[in-house]
């Protein structure tokens, strides 16, 4: 039922948003996605570790202003792509060798994250060249990370994780330039997603299931129209 909420009260705020198309404006983004806390661990023996590499983030936004004291409402959607950390899948691959595996072909998992946010915002114009902003709201976002392949003494391992989505959060301020150009810090707290899944070993099949955090950090450059 909670989750219900949180997703109804997005969906509203986004609506909101939308409906004053005319009066409002679009943006887009563009910069880097940087995993925080359990999402960066590295961690190959903790179940909770994300793994995660510094990654691209690119996204869309629509900001509405309700007064000219600078409260609005925005609404948007992000795209977030991270790799493993390259040390990690060096770790992946040794320790399968040490189990006396010959490991012939590994594909690694990638992550994506689509977070959908709706919520207030704050601007306050200093002069026709500098604007400061801040923006706090929640998020609905979906997870998706990609199969994983092992191929090692003739026998193949495939694991396929389901796509999972969670309600969480997202803050962030920024610097507003000529009033067309932004410079702006995120926080996206994504919650932690329950994880269901299978392994596959030839023609053995066995479900799965877990829980990973997600948090990211963004510094993106976007452009108002």
């Amino acid at each position: 039922m909670r989750k219900i909420t949180v997703i109804l009260l997005v969906l509203c705020l986004a609506h909101i948003s939308f409906q004053a198309f005319a009066q409002g404006r679009f943006s887009i983004h563009a910069g880097t996605s940087l995993p925080m806390s359990d999402f960066a661990s590295d961690d190959i023996t903790d179940e909770d570790a994300g793994m995660a590499a510094l990654g691209l983030n690119i996204g869309v936004e629509y900001n509405y202003l309700l007064s000219d004291k600078g409260l609005g409402l925005f609404g948007g959607v992000d795209f977030h792509y991270n790799n493993l950390q390259q040390d990690v899948m060096n770790k992946i691959k040794t320790s399968y060798e040490d189990l006396g595996l010959n490991v012939s072909e590994i594909i690694y998992p990638k992550y994506f994250n689509i977070p959908f946010s709706g919520g207030l915002s704050y601007t306050y114009q200093a002069n026709d060249k500098i604007g400061l902003f801040a923006k706090g709201g929640l998020t609905i976002n979906f997870f998706k990370m990609t199969d994983m392949f092992l191929k090692a003494n003739g026998q193949t391992l495939v694991t396929l994780i389901d796509t999972a989505y969670g309600a969480g959060f997202r803050v962030g301020c920024g610097i507003l330039i000529d009033k067309y150009t932004s410079v702006s810090f995120n926080y996206y707290g994504l919650g932690k997603l329950d994880l269901d899944g299978r392994v596959m070993v030839g023609s053995d099949s066995e479900d799965i299931d877990g829980k990973q955090k997600v948090d990211l950090a963004t510094l993106t450059i976007g452009f108002l129209f």
